[in-house]
């Protein structure tokens, strides 16, 4: 639509009021644990674990700011991101399986054709990271909220995707695991 001069003005006018929109007032209230989990994939998806171990906070702290600078996040979102728990992730035993793969995949969506009360429906979703490991794929999905009783809430979610990585590849799922970002803790599935 082609605005005439008034209109433009106007418009001009209403563009200019939505820059001086407030940002996120981030110490108002607690984060949801949707918003955390949002915060947390998007560092996730950026870090390189390998460097995380080498390098440790510095990496970490590099990490953040560079997160801001990009404007991924707010300078008020990294600061939330706990960085030891992060550092801990990197440290551990899946942690060092990550970086010693040559082949790691973040954020990769898929389709996925399956039955479900005997009908065949289209399951959609976003596979969080998963890596190759001598001839087998190793999935990892990132969770916030309490570890208890997580195996049970996400296992179909988690043979779901599984599924989806073995049907696209042609490789088999050796290992599937959760990485509870609220409480750093690692779940075998």
């Amino acid at each position: 639509e082609v605005l005439s001069g008034l209109e433009s003005l106007e418009s001009l006018e209403s563009l200019e009021s939505l820059e001086s929109l407030r940002e996120p007032a981030f110490e108002e209230k607690e984060l949801s644990g949707a918003a955390r989990g949002s915060i947390y994939h998007v560092v996730l998806e950026h870090m390189d674990v390998g460097r995380a171990r080498s390098q440790g906070m510095d990496y970490l702290r590099a990490l953040m700011e560079q997160l801001v600078t990009d404007e991924i996040l707010f300078p008020e979102e990294a600061d939330m991101v706990d960085r030891a728990r992060l550092l801990a992730f990197a440290e551990s035993s899946l942690g060092q399986r990550i970086s010693g793969s040559r082949l790691v995949y973040r954020e990769r969506p898929f389709n996925l054709l399956t039955k479900h009360d005997g009908k065949q429906i289209i399951v959609q979703g976003i596979i969080d990271c998963y890596f190759e490991e001598d001839d087998y794929l190793v999935l990892v999905d990132y969770k916030t909220g309490s570890a208890k009783g997580a195996e049970e809430r996400y296992r179909m979610q988690i043979d779901l995707y599984r599924q989806a990585l073995e049907a696209a590849s042609g490789k088999k799922v050796k290992d599937a695991y959760l990485y509870m970002t609220d409480v750093g803790q690692i779940i075998k599935m």
